[in-house]
């Protein structure tokens, strides 16, 4: 299911495989409506952070039609049929259909939305990411950010967004993942005002279940300042 509010979760993904999930999200004070997003597929071992933009009702429907695309075809695949090349089409396809809402609808003009998504399938850790929402590990006390914002030259907002064009450009990595490892994933409402060394901080020395330290980062985020939504998801496998 999609998961829209905290939660802490051990759901079985893959044989081999148990994945502790817990992920908030909050309304900033910019908008009427949080226009961030979330999904949380543990059985397929698939994880997503939107965050829309675009008027008043175009981001929140932006990133959540994105979301909805992805989740209920993946929902119904088969694991064997999840690849690299099939991810990297669902999601040039969520651009295309985010893209004709926005042609169709006045209202929803310059629609667009934010994506970080991970596949997350034995030792490797598959990351596809368009915009500047932000895929994190943590091993061993040392955070790591694997994804570079798609940030536009100036330094004010992105220089790529799904639905922005009729095509888009997806950004994908691999990287290893090891047992015991933390992935986060993060909107820039919470990465623009903590910084890195401070997540780390948080993350390693807040003691207790994962929906504590989801809870400290953004209640920190939310001191720090910042107007925009803010939404933290954090996952760790078990064997």
């Amino acid at each position: 299911m999609i998961q829209t509010s905290n939660t802490e979760s051990l759901l079985h993904a893959v044989p081999a495989s148990w994945f502790k999930t817990s992920a908030a999200s909050i309304k900033g004070t910019r908008n009427n409506e949080n226009q961030d997003n979330f999904m949380m597929l543990s059985e397929r071992g698939v994880f997503a952070v939107c965050d829309g933009m675009g008027g008043h009702k175009g981001g929140q429907f932006a990133s959540q039609l994105i979301i909805n695309n992805i989740f209920n075809t993946l929902e119904v695949d088969k694991i064997e049929d999840i690849n690299i090349s099939y991810l990297t089409y669902l999601i040039q396809y969520a651009n295309r259909v985010v893209y004709q809402h926005a042609f169709e609808n006045l209202e929803l003009r310059g629609m667009g939305s934010t994506l970080v998504l991970v596949w997350i399938i034995q030792d490797r850790l598959e990351i596809f990411h368009v915009g500047d929402s932000r895929a994190y590990r943590l091993r061993d006390n040392h955070l790591t950010c694997l994804t570079q914002d798609h940030s536009s030259t100036h330094g004010k907002g992105i220089s790529r967004a799904i639905g922005a064009k009729n095509r888009v450009v997806v950004e994908h990595h691999s990287w290893d993942w090891q047992v015991d490892d933390y992935l986060l994933l993060l909107s820039d409402g919470i990465s623009d005002v903590i910084p890195d060394i401070k997540l780390t901080s948080l993350l390693v020395e807040t003691t207790g279940p994962m929906v504590i330290k989801i809870s400290q980062l953004i209640n920190e985020a939310i001191i720090a300042g910042g107007d925009d939504d803010k939404t933290a998801m954090l996952i760790q496998v078990h064997p």
